[in-house]
């Protein structure tokens, strides 16, 4: 009797031990989830940005020099 009981609690030991487990892995997979929107959003301002620059405002500088000179 003593063998099963020492055994379930080897086994409730082995249960809580990979729910923390689990849990951390949980955690660590939201936190990439944040950082890989962070980084998503960072590289769409860095490719939207200049390409608003030079396709919308650059050329609206060309007519501008025009009626300077």
């Amino acid at each position: 009797m003593e063998d099963i009981v020492k055994y379930l609690k080897v086994l409730v030991v082995k249960s809580d031990a990979e729910d923390i487990e689990t849990d951390v892995v949980d955690e660590w997979k939201q936190v990439a989830l944040v950082i890989d929107r962070l980084f998503f959003w960072m590289f769409m301002l860095i490719t939207v940005a200049p390409s608003v620059i030079i396709l919308v405002i650059v050329p609206s500088f060309k007519y501008i020099d025009d009626e300077v000179y």
